[in-house]
């Protein structure tokens, strides 16, 4: 389910934003959603007991995912910290691009219903809410079906439509 988190985060505002993880993720308001989506998973990982494991050792999603006050737009040094992060990931594979964004512009179908969609079933199978990773889901099925435009201004959209840009 780790891994889950990361994809669903990566592959999905990569195909959203329709550049480079490294160009992505200088923006804050992206960092942002890639936490929220994070959250989310993890939230769902704790209703079904499932423990997380570090990815590549290193990448604690238990400590990654927000608390009630970092969501609440309260800054804090451990938000920063969180934040600096995702930079340093985003400066490492500055060069990934989504493969989702990789298939549409192939013709082919998006895997973001075995992302975000599956967040999104297992949400509500348990009661607990992931409206971003629903959000992206719709918005990519939304661009490979021609009705939205990948770009960095959509994700910014994204973003606003929670209250997370700033």
């Amino acid at each position: 389910m780790s891994k889950l988190a990361i994809n669903c985060a990566i592959s999905s505002l990569g195909t959203i934003g329709g550049d480079r993880l490294g160009a992505l993720m200088r923006h804050r308001f992206v960092r942002r959603l890639a936490l929220e989506i994070m959250t989310e998973v993890v939230a769902v990982a704790r209703a079904e007991g499932i423990a997380l494991e570090k990815v590549s050792g290193t990448f604690d999603l238990d400590w990654l995912a927000l608390t009630e006050a970092e969501r609440g737009g309260r800054g804090s040094a451990q938000l920063m910290s969180k934040h600096a992060m995702l930079l340093a990931v985003g400066t490492r594979y500055r060069k990934l691009r989504s493969s989702m964004l990789h298939a549409i512009e192939r013709g082919r179908e998006p895997a973001v219903d075995f992302l975000n969609g599956e967040i999104v079933q297992r949400g509500r199978r348990h009661g607990v809410e992931v409206p971003v990773n629903a959000a992206c889901q719709q918005l990519v099925h939304a661009i490979a079906q021609g009705e939205r435009r990948s770009s960095v201004e959509t994700v910014r959209e994204l973003a606003r439509g929670f209250g997370l840009t700033g």
